[in-house]
């Protein structure tokens, strides 16, 4: 009977010692705004926890602002901050999206849907809106 309860015991230690528990996984972003300069670049961090996979990035224009990567794999075990540029390249508005397309925790638990970024770009200082005047030398 001693031998019974030593042998049971040792397999309920063994089921609970290879128990994995992780702890909860998300992706988020660390700025839902941002106002670029026209010809300047701004920088949001994706801050990804506890999960891996494939996320893409994308600008609603890009003749008024892009971003500086598409395509992203992460994996918080090798890096838990993955940093985007967004330049400005025209006075305007626009959405940066962030999509998880393949995306899961570490215990199996799929992340989904889509986290946005409002970007306005803004005239650089000094520039106008009017083109050069022509001028013509004074004889």
């Amino acid at each position: 009977m001693k031998k019974g309860k030593i042998f049971l015991l040792t397999i309920i230690s063994i089921l609970l010692l290879s128990i994995n528990v992780y702890a909860e996984g998300s992706i988020s972003l660390s700025k839902t705004s941002l106002t670029v300069k026209e010809g300047q670049k701004a920088t949001f961090i994706i801050n990804v926890k506890n999960a891996a996979g494939v996320i893409e990035v994308s600008s609603s224009d890009t003749s008024i602002a892009t971003v500086d990567t598409s395509k992203i794999f992460v994996d918080s075990y090798e890096k838990g901050q993955i940093s985007v540029n967004v330049t400005g390249k025209k006075a305007g508005a626009v959405t940066v999206s962030v999509v998880l397309k393949d995306v899961a925790t570490y215990d199996g638990e799929v992340l989904s849907g889509t986290k946005t970024v409002a970007v306005e770009i803004v005239k650089a200082s000094g520039s106008s809106t009017k083109p050069a005047e022509n001028t013509k030398p004074q004889d």
